[in-house]
């Protein structure tokens, strides 16, 4: 990160807000670079969308079915959308596959479904249930602790 701004081999970017980042004004010298193109995927006109040469809709929690895991505490929580997208907004994972796509990525994994690469990425993460306990009941679930060792 601490030299974004200097890398020749990035040309192209797809960013979330910059605001986030440490050291963001490297980043932002680095995206407001002439030989860099950036693409930012954004609900709301941040100031990562000002330095962006396109800026894709996305829709808001509002808008789509989303797992939220918080960093503070140990449950997950499905989020239901309440309302159809508005405009062209389009998820995070349709994004990512069309660029896949339309860069001629074939791998099967980028076109699996958002649902079911979630069920194997949480295999077994659970106290009190699973992915699909999650989608059925609209509850809550308990991470397992994990307890690392002091060396």
């Amino acid at each position: 990160m601490e030299n974004s701004s200097k890398r020749e081999d990035s040309k192209f970017i797809y960013i979330n807000p910059v605001e986030t980042l440490p050291n963001h004004m490297s980043m932002r010298r680095g995206l407001l670079r002439d030989d860099v193109f950036a693409v930012v995927h954004e609900t709301h006109w941040t100031e990562t969308a000002k330095l962006a040469d396109i800026v894709l809709p996305a829709p808001t929690y509002l808008e789509k079915e989303d797992i939220v895991i918080p960093y503070s505490y140990r449950y997950v929580m499905k989020s239901n959308s309440v309302i159809k997208p508005l405009g062209k907004s389009r998820s995070e994972l349709w994004v990512a596959r069309e660029i896949a796509r339309s860069l001629g990525l074939k791998d099967e994994w980028l076109c699996e479904g958002s649902w079911s690469t979630l069920e194997k990425a949480l295999n077994n993460a659970f106290e009190n249930g699973d992915i699909i306990k999650l989608f059925n009941d609209l509850g809550k679930l308990n991470f397992k602790a994990i307890i690392s060792k002091s060396f």
